[in-house]
């Protein structure tokens, strides 16, 4: 049976997806222990079971199954990874582990990384572009995900520490501050309680776009919004392309950056907060939080970048783009299961996990159309 019992939180834009792509490719090699890993990508269904509402006996398979594996498991150390635990209230998942799993009840830590304001806003709203999901420019999404709280971090992880005490530990998602500046790195020395480990050559997951390539991205969404494609299909897309773009990387492409009037506002926004966090979390690490909200000031170029198609791409290869985006929403309509599974599916490669999980695929990200027969 597992010994340490080990969760692992996000926060969302923290490298979750390469540690997770670690995990499930057995990347990580410890001689004094060994490591399970139940998931081919995350635990994310698990994770989302613990939201009000939810359907409470799929919440009992969910955590029933868990169980039953780390019961059966002689590994010494099992990971349980989905950055959607961000959303989740920490005390409905002390009740699980109360309820599914009370002989790892003290075997049990929990570990979340935090990104600086300034990067996490630009961060999600790369992504937020890329799914579909936003069409508006950069100050207006700064301004809708401070109306929302998404980003006044310390309630939040405060929260955790009160129902899990000691247990739960916060880090700074700030490259100089992790192992060997990876996440990957870090998080391995994080949960094998700092015994020597090798790590294989990894690639980071979902990768920055180019602001061409966002642009690009930006219209062919927009199309499909028009058309009024099916959104979790419209998601599959965005993420399918961006892994194709940022796999053909061009060296004259802009960076995308934040511009000085939005960092002034994400500055005033989020200040008190990233102060206060680093009080409360991190008070022997130099302010972290603060200090990198204050240098994307000096980071901010003048003006805002365009999105707009034609100011990135000439005009014929924006009629191209908007031509295949209807094409590929022609075909994909009425499709949604068949055109997700197959943008999903990658080269098969041999997870980390006993034998009675059920072998499945590995991608570079989860799809959300794909019925999840694991946890």
């Amino acid at each position: 049976m597992i010994n340490d019992l080990v969760f692992h939180l996000g926060n969302r834009k923290t490298g979750s997806t390469s540690i997770q792509d670690a995990l499930a490719q057995d990347l990580i090699h410890c001689a004094e222990k060994s490591i399970y890993y139940s998931a081919p990508t995350n635990h994310l269904p698990l994770a989302k079971s613990l939201t009000p509402g939810h359907d409470i006996k799929d919440r009992d398979k969910r955590f029933q199954t868990l169980a039953a594996r780390l019961k059966a498991s002689q590994a010494d150390v099992a990971v349980v990874s989905a950055e959607f635990f961000e959303e989740v209230d920490p005390r409905l998942l002390q009740d699980a582990i109360n309820h599914y799993l009370p002989e790892f009840r003290d075997k049990i830590r929990l570990i979340a990384y935090v990104r600086p304001h300034a990067e996490r806003v630009l961060s999600n709203f790369a992504e937020q572009t890329k799914l579909g999901q936003f069409h508006g420019p950069l100050e207006r999404f700064h301004k809708k995900l401070a109306e929302r709280g998404s980003l006044f971090y310390t309630a939040k992880f405060q929260a955790w520490r009160d129902v899990f005490g000691a247990a739960f530990e916060l880090r700074p998602f700030v490259r100089e501050r992790l192992r060997n500046n990876d996440v990957v790195d870090d998080f391995a020395d994080y949960m094998l309680k700092g015994s020597p480990f090798t790590l294989q050559t990894h690639i980071a997951s979902n990768p920055s776009l180019s602001v061409e390539y966002l642009a690009m991205i930006r219209e062919f969404q927009r199309i499909q919004t028009l058309n009024k494609t099916d959104p979790v299909l419209k998601m599959e897309l965005g993420k399918y392309l961006g892994r194709q773009l940022s796999a053909r990387p061009v060296k004259k492409h802009q960076k995308l950056r934040l511009h000085k009037r939005v960092v002034e506002s994400i500055i005033e926004t989020y200040q008190d907060d990233a102060r206060t966090l680093d009080a409360v979390f991190f008070p022997e690490h130099n302010k972290p939080m603060e200090t990198s909200l204050l240098a994307s000031r000096e980071a901010a170029i003048e003006k805002a970048q365009s999105l707009v198609p034609t100011d990135n791409m000439t005009q014929w290869h924006a009629q191209m783009v908007q031509v295949w985006s209807g094409l590929v929403y022609t075909i994909g309509k009425g499709l949604k299961d068949e055109v997700c599974q197959n943008l999903y599916i990658g080269p098969a490669k041999t997870p980390n996990r006993t034998a009675e999980a059920t072998p499945e695929p590995i991608s570079q990200s989860p799809s959300s159309c794909q019925k999840a027969t694991n946890l």
